[in-house]
């Protein structure tokens, strides 16, 4: 090997879910959520958009859990 050319090793691509870090939940989409939840919105928009489901493709879709609560 060369003088002075030196291989770099490889960093680790993975990274473990607790080495990430933690970021505060902005207040604003908390309380977005909150209200959200209270008027029961999810059960209101699946309502309103049921007409338009076919009812013999694909299968039922999984409620998501909140995304910035």
């Amino acid at each position: 090997m060369a003088l002075g050319k030196r291989q770099q090793e490889q960093q680790e691509m993975w990274v473990a879910n607790e080495r990430v870090a933690q970021v505060a939940r902005a207040p604003f989409y908390k309380r977005l959520n909150q209200l959200l939840a209270e008027v029961e919105f999810d059960r209101w928009a699946e309502q309103l958009c049921a007409p338009y489901y076919h009812a013999h493709i694909g299968r039922p879709g999984i409620p998501r859990a909140s995304t910035f609560g």
